[in-house]
């Protein structure tokens, strides 16, 4: 239907596990948000603002390009009124220059990561999460599929309140 509602909307392309994991916590649907220009994750929070969570893998965010990720975040910002990125996943600079990429992979024995280099600077690329979280745009780091589950029902969980009391207790 291309609108936020109050309950999770899950973007069809997003895994259907982690789709499970989420709605195992909340009420959640499934809907094609990313034809409508909307976020992976989206919900109208307990004022009624529309909250989106943008969720890219940390090897996806390098291979998909910065420009083309960025180019994306400036849509959502447009039909949200706040905007995450959540990015699965770490990054660390790479010994010669450049960018490693670690990816949660799950296997028979549990789950390792999967290390993909890029030329991208690792300095550029913090300089440009620096950038996003400037412009409005939190970025969170979760390290696999289920950690991220655990942060966006957790998030919708917090929006839902009408106080708070982090730094104010």
């Amino acid at each position: 239907s291309g609108r936020i509602t109050t309950m999770i909307t899950v973007d069809i392309a997003e895994p259907d596990r982690l789709y499970e994991l989420i709605s195992q916590s909340t009420e959640c649907s499934r809907e094609a948000a990313n034809d409508y220009g909307l976020p992976d994750f989206s919900w109208l929070n307990v004022a009624h603002a529309k909250r989106g969570l943008e969720r890219k893998q940390s090897d996806e965010l390098l291979s998909t390009g910065l420009d083309e990720v960025e180019s994306q975040l400036r849509r959502e910002l447009g039909v949200t009124d706040e905007l995450e990125l959540v990015i699965e996943g770490f990054l660390r600079p790479a010994p010669a220059g450049g960018t490693i990429a670690f990816k949660p992979r799950p296997s028979a024995r549990g789950t390792w990561m999967q290390e993909s280099y890029y030329k991208l600077s690792y300095n550029m690329v913090m300089a440009w999460i620096w950038g996003l979280n400037h412009a409005g745009v939190n970025v969170v780091w979760t390290a696999n599929m289920e950690a991220t589950a655990i942060y966006v029902v957790a998030a919708y969980k917090e929006d839902q309140k009408k106080e708070h009391t982090t730094l104010r207790r």
